[in-house]
């Protein structure tokens, strides 16, 4: 998809500038057209500015997408027309993004678009994932059905990832803020102590010369400590995006690190036997089912795991033997996906591994925090006695001389 800036006439009259997505140059006439705007201007993004497509692209959240998509699933279950209903729920909101999204939508389908081809350029904000489930409705007259299993994966995947994030936010800013306690401290108490040790003219014991040299450093480098913190976070994100093999590295030491190695393998897990049920259940085969899981994944390492088990699908293997002996499922996945083939019952026990791990990543999101609640604590207890001890022994040493 290429993405444009259009300087044009809007149905109201107005001049504007706006940007959208289309697959090529003359397709954007096409797009235009649907959205009632007469061009005067047409600028391609270079790609080296595509960052600049998200000042034009709308942007709504993805509890606004769960609203949108169980209001469509209500509406065409009541026999309404899914532009009708599009309308209908632009009318009802306040929000002026999520109109924007949806006026645009409806306009693709005017014009002859399917929704799932007119919600493409959105996919940032559908997921690429419900876009998939949209198609498979369309292509199986169960729109409704998975419209509906739609938002339920993305409410259980929403709901595990905020209570992962609640459960990391602890940890991360009592650790935030032991770092600043500890560098006021090292930065405004010491070197009021270190005046008055000179002036006392003592001999100071190895940790109490520790902390005043780190003091010192800490009072001539702290900016650039911080700037480099700040770069390092910058360049770390950058190469995680844009560097496969450094992002592959990141996430096999991920995959090496107890709890969240646990964490990662249940999520993905979950994720994949949930997405797999729902393409099944809509009338689609394993096997393209995997083929459309495939764009969906956001894990390197799972995603050659399923391009892998594409392949050897093709070579006539089972999907339970093609994930079997993989480090990155559990034996009971595969096991329990094994009985399904066996059965014929393969999107029950499919259902069956997604929810229970779901159920699991749910548990450990909850134990987090009391997990590391101790670890923290102790360190940032134990730092904190250092310093006492090496600021304060002196002083008492004085005291009893």
């Amino acid at each position: 998809m290429s993405f444009f800036i259009v300087y044009a006439i809007n149905a109201q009259g107005s001049k504007v500038v706006d940007g959208f997505e289309a697959e090529d140059a003359s397709e954007i006439y096409s797009v235009l057209e649907k959205n009632e705007y007469v061009p005067l201007k047409i600028y391609p993004l270079p790609q080296k500015l595509s960052f600049i497509s998200v000042v034009f692209t709308p942007n709504i959240k993805t509890e606004h997408v769960i609203e949108i998509l169980d209001n469509l699933t209500i509406s065409l279950k009541a026999g309404i027309p899914l532009n009708t209903s599009l309308k209908d729920i632009t009318e009802d909101t306040t929000n002026k993004e999520v109109q924007k999204v949806i006026s645009r939508i409806s306009n693709g389908i005017v014009g002859g678009d399917s929704l799932s081809k007119a919600c493409k350029p959105y996919a940032k904000n559908f997921t690429q994932t419900i876009i998939n489930l949209m198609q498979i409705g369309e292509e199986t007259g169960k729109l409704d059905t998975t419209l509906e299993n739609g938002a339920d994966f993305l409410r259980k995947t929403q709901e595990l990832k905020s209570n992962l994030t609640k459960a990391l936010v602890y940890p991360v800013f009592t650790i935030v803020l032991m770092f600043f306690a500890i560098a006021a401290w090292m930065t405004f108490v010491v070197p009021g102590l270190v005046d008055f040790f000179k002036d006392m003219d003592v001999e100071l014991p190895a940790l109490t010369k520790f902390l005043i040299a780190a003091s010192e450093f800490l009072n001539e480098y702290l900016t650039s400590i911080i700037i480099g913190l700040i770069v390092f976070v910058l360049v770390f994100r950058f190469f995680y995006k844009k560097n496969k093999s450094f992002r592959k590295s990141i996430l096999k030491f991920v995959l090496k690190t107890p709890v969240l190695s646990t964490i990662v393998q249940y999520y993905n897990i979950s994720y994949i036997m949930e997405y797999l049920k729902l393409s099944v259940s809509s009338g689609i085969t394993l096997y393209e089912s995997l083929k459309l899981l495939k764009d969906s994944i956001e894990n390197d390492l799972y995603r050659e795991s399923v391009e892998y088990s594409i392949v050897q699908l093709e070579k006539g293997k089972r999907f339970s033997e093609t994930i079997k002996g993989n480090a990155l499922y559990t034996n009971f996945t595969v096991r329990v996906v094994s009985i399904g083939e066996d059965t014929g019952a393969i999107e029950h026990e499919l259902g069956v591994v997604a929810s229970i791990y779901f159920k699991k990543v749910d548990e450990l999101s909850a134990a987090i925090p009391k997990i590391i609640q101790p670890i923290v604590i102790g360190i940032g207890g134990g730092f904190m006695a250092l310093i006492m001890l090496g600021l304060m022994g002196p002083i008492y040493d004085l005291i009893a001389n």
